[in-house]
């Protein structure tokens, strides 16, 4: 396994006059004078990109000339930058990351927390992370952070107002809601918690927390003698039973104090750097939209793909019942191979499965962390991979069978009949959807769209016969499953 030597990004060095500083992570610093400090440049300006050990010894013999003896002094001063934390090591054998995940359309509501005064920084990490950013601000918010700096870093208007400058457009609190992917109120003070849960619409925050239907994420932040107050627990809880995600304070200093009588306690907000990484995990898990029935936005399926297989309430680890067995029939009376699309294939379970019995498989999901991972299993070269919207992309010919396990479900109503008319139309004659949807006992957590026969014959009505209807666990991580039918819908 070859590792690879790189200049981390947090490294903490400084120079005077000719010494240079290494500063240890735990604290101490480390001091090199004369040729030491030189050397040291010359690595970290050397391992500005990544090299392996041989790589930046050719390097230095480039630079000065020759070779650099003994290599002892290299290798001991390697040890002292990895030590420090000024280098860091990777491999190139290592498996590899999954991909990096598209940014999602975050509108941050930013309250008069005094926490509120980090709010560049935590933009400037959502930023970092690929989301398109857009905020929205209490009046007294702006009491501790300017418009101008955030609009500087997000190259938007920062939204203060519930009316709109133009009369014609939508109002700015329904405009931020149909925007938005997720919403963060981050700091949210009890002041804005109290609206929220109340149904009050008397600010912008408030109004956008409580009209969109993204995810909304709120981090309380505030004394904790407030915190601890009925009145405001009440509160906090109310919104949890409402589906907003509550994110735990932590222990900070309260400045409503002097600076002398400061003490840590309970009650503040996450830093932004732990508060993104809480993000993080909040995005890969989350369901789709709170209190309606939708897909993620592309963004948000591949952060879930590129987390554990058990925090994605879909994923097992064999088909669910009855499902490559009725394939095996379709194909035995047909007495060819079947041509089947496998629309939002996720990680590629049901395709390669399919593709074993052999059938002809296109695959395609929005994600490509999932196509990667379906790209990974065994049989996997059999399927064709196509990464986009199973209702909008182009496919050579038409398909004898459709299989949709769990795409219906997870769109938003005007989307479910386009899909319906979609699925007729990749469809050959006498071909068949396969519909695999939760049924009315499937956790309403889960954000999902619960169907019964009536709901799926309206919706295929005039496009698809509904053939045959069976109830089904749709089988889940670790053995999990949740209530549901499948479907077979056949074309004329």
């Amino acid at each position: 396994m070859t590792e690879l030597l790189l200049r981390a990004a947090g490294a903490r060095v400084f120079e005077r006059a000719d010494a240079l500083f290494l500063v240890h992570p735990r604290g101490g610093v480390h001091r090199l004078d004369g040729d030491s400090a030189a050397l040291a440049r010359a690595v970290l300006s050397l391992l500005e990109t990544e090299r392996t050990r041989a790589e930046l010894f050719a390097a230095l013999a480039e630079l000065v000339g020759g070779p650099v003896e003994p290599a002892s002094v290299v290798d001991d001063l390697l040890a002292l930058l990895r030590q420090t934390g000024a280098v860091q090591v990777s491999s190139r054998d290592a498996v590899a990351r999954p991909r990096a995940v598209r940014g999602l359309r975050v509108v941050l509501g930013v309250t008069g927390a005094v926490q509120s005064i980090h709010t560049p920084w935590l933009v400037s990490l959502l930023l970092n992370e690929g989301h398109d950013v857009r905020v929205a601000m209490t009046e007294n918010a702006l009491r501790f952070c300017r418009e101008e700096g955030l609009e500087a870093l997000t190259h938007h208007a920062v939204v203060t107002s519930l009316w709109a400058k133009d009369a014609g457009g939508p109002a700015p609190h329904i405009r931020l809601a149909e925007w938005a992917d997720l919403m963060v109120v981050a700091p949210a003070s009890a002041t804005t918690i109290a609206r929220i849960a109340g149904g009050s619409c008397d600010d912008i925050v408030s109004a956008v927390a409580i009209a969109t239907r993204a995810p909304v994420v709120v981090a309380p932040s505030m004394n904790v003698a407030m915190a601890d107050a009925p009145s405001v627990r009440r509160a906090v809880n109310a919104l949890r039973e409402d589906g907003f995600i509550v994110v735990h304070p932590t222990v900070g200093h309260e400045v409503a104090l002097s600076p002398a009588e400061r003490t840590a306690m309970r009650g503040t907000m996450p830093t932004p750097p732990e508060f993104v990484a809480i993000l993080r995990a909040i995005i890969a898990t989350a369901p789709a939209r709170r209190g309606s029935i939708t897909a993620p936005s592309d963004g948000s399926w591949d952060a879930r793909y590129a987390c554990a297989p058990s925090t994605r309430p879909w994923e097992s680890d064999a088909p669910d019942d009855g499902l490559v067995s009725a394939f095996e029939r379709w194909k035995s009376a047909a007495g060819a191979p079947l041509r089947v699309l496998d629309a939002g294939c996720g990680s590629g379970l049901v395709a390669t499965a399919l593709a074993a019995i052999g059938c002809d498989v296109c695959a395609i999901d929005l994600s490509p962390n999932a196509l990667d991972l379906g790209r990974a299993r065994p049989g996997a070269e059999r399927v064709t991979w196509v990464q986009g919207d199973a209702l909008t992309a182009t496919f050579s010919g038409r398909f004898d069978y459709v299989c949709d396990r769990a795409l219906l479900h997870v769109l938003p109503a005007p989307q479910q009949r386009a899909w319906a008319q979609r699925a007729a139309a990749l469809l050959l004659p006498k071909g068949a959807l396969v519909l695999t949807a939760h049924s009315e006992q499937a956790p309403a957590e889960l954000g999902t769209s619960r169907l019964n026969a009536r709901a799926v014959a309206e919706l295929f009505d005039g496009l698809l016969e509904l053939e045959s209807i069976e109830p089904v666990a749709m089988k889940g991580p670790e053995g999990t499953t949740v209530s549901a039918r499948r479907y077979v819908l056949r074309k004329g």
